[in-house]
């Protein structure tokens, strides 16, 4: 059943997505039950299939596709500061900026969630820090095609584990106004601050450890110090940057 209405490779609105399934599960009217949750799935004995055990009770089913996905539950670093003078939201709970005090944030993670809601913060008129860890910087769109149209073609939806090396590696890309490759370079030369991968918070200061994939840093970075008096972390925060060592962080290659 093809998308209505938009090209393959666009973006639509959420409320689209919701109608798009329910128009396909009418399709072969699958009996499909809502707001159910599963507390085990196990063989049955002497035959094949599965029992399962519900919120609504126990089903018996001669298949089970466990499409659960990884997303359900926020994953908290152990780095986050256990105080409760320094607000912090994670960004499955991240909708827009008027949910931050007012000040500077400091964004932790550089993956396609964090760079959105970085830019989206700064064009809000915040001052803001992302915290860049060790990443792939990959077109949105390449030779006419989606970012997401490639990983299909090169396998890399099915792949089982990833390319060594490569365990820890965010990717960034993002789908906000149409869809747009992500340049850190170009975040850093529109006022957002770049700053290294966050090694922890200690009396007060956030300490980042800079760990770099990108061409517009070939040396190993300073560490780098933020004092936050008080300071609101997406995973965002009001502080001011100082450098634990002399040596200012530019961007090399400019900008037009």
């Amino acid at each position: 059943m093809t998308f209505p209405g938009c090209d393959a490779d666009s973006f639509v609105a959420k409320e689209q997505i919701a109608d798009y399934f329910a128009a396909y599960a009418k399709t072969f009217n699958a009996p499909i039950k809502t707001g159910v949750e599963v507390f085990s799935a196990e063989r049955l004995n002497g035959r094949p299939g599965f029992r399962v055990e519900t919120s609504l009770g126990v089903i018996e089913a001669q298949r089970i596709v466990a499409a659960t996905g990884p997303f359900q539950r926020p994953v908290i670093p152990a780095i986050a500061p256990q105080d409760s003078a320094v607000q912090q939201i994670h960004s499955a709970h991240y909708f827009n900026p008027q949910q931050l005090p007012e000040g500077g944030v400091l964004v932790v993670g550089a993956g396609s969630s964090g760079v959105q809601i970085a830019d989206e913060l700064r064009r809000a008129g915040r001052a803001v820090w992302l915290s860049v860890g060790a990443h792939d910087r990959p077109p949105r769109r390449y030779r006419q095609r989606d970012f997401c149209w490639w990983l299909g073609v090169l396998g890399l939806w099915d792949a089982a584990a990833n390319q060594p090396g490569k365990e820890h590696v965010t990717i960034a890309v993002s789908g906000a106004r149409g869809g747009h490759t992500v340049d850190f370079r170009q975040l850093a030369h529109q006022g957002i601050t770049l700053v290294g991968q966050t090694h922890g918070f200690t009396e007060g200061k956030a300490v980042f450890r800079a760990i770099w994939r990108t061409t517009f840093v070939s040396a190993t970075p300073p560490i780098w110090r933020c004092s936050t008096p008080r300071m609101s972390i997406s995973l965002a925060t009001g502080c001011r940057c100082r450098k634990s060592r002399k040596r200012a962080f530019s961007c090399p290659t400019p900008i037009a």
